[in-house]
């Protein structure tokens, strides 16, 4: 961000987190141990996760929740784990933000050096007509390397 500059769209924010490492694998998080928030309330993340915004003063952030989402028709009403109704799960709400707002959901470290060939795998659902882009990316010693890009898509898996 430039003095002067309006244009918040080509601004970035990044942070490193090194709370835990994780070293034992597989590794499993379905966010059962925090706690759901409500509203503008973000809840609290499992130790080890964090979050991360760049905004414009509105409430857009990853939220740990657990039923239906505010906004209708956007949101799972039961989470990928249990399949149900109180079980957790992360969530922005893409109405709490204006164009431009970002917000990052950094997970614990993993030491993956006894893994020759480690993968990620997660559930996603993305329904709505304002939601953008999700990108994942990891930090390799200080070097954030894309792993991959989710462009604004309708998406129910």
């Amino acid at each position: 961000s430039l003095a002067n500059d309006q244009l918040r769209f080509n601004d970035t924010a990044r942070a490193t987190v090194v709370n835990n490492t994780v070293s034992s694998f597989p590794y499993l998080e379905n966010f059962e141990s925090g706690t759901s928030g409500g509203g503008f309330a973000q809840g609290t993340f499992p130790n080890g996760w964090s979050v991360t915004t760049n905004n414009s003063g509105f409430p857009f952030s990853w939220y740990l929740f657990s039923g239906s989402t505010g906004s209708f028709a956007t949101g799972p009403t039961v989470d990928h784990t249990f399949g149900t109704a109180s079980g957790k799960y992360v969530y922005t709400e893409a109405s709490n933000g204006i164009q431009g707002d970002t917000t990052i959901l950094t997970s614990p470290c993993f030491n993956l050096t006894s893994l020759t060939n480690p993968t990620l795998e997660f559930w996603f659902h993305r329904v709505g007509a304002t939601i953008g882009d999700m990108v994942i990316e990891y930090d390799d010693n200080g070097t954030w390397t894309l792993l991959d890009t989710f462009l604004y898509m309708n998406v129910l898996l």
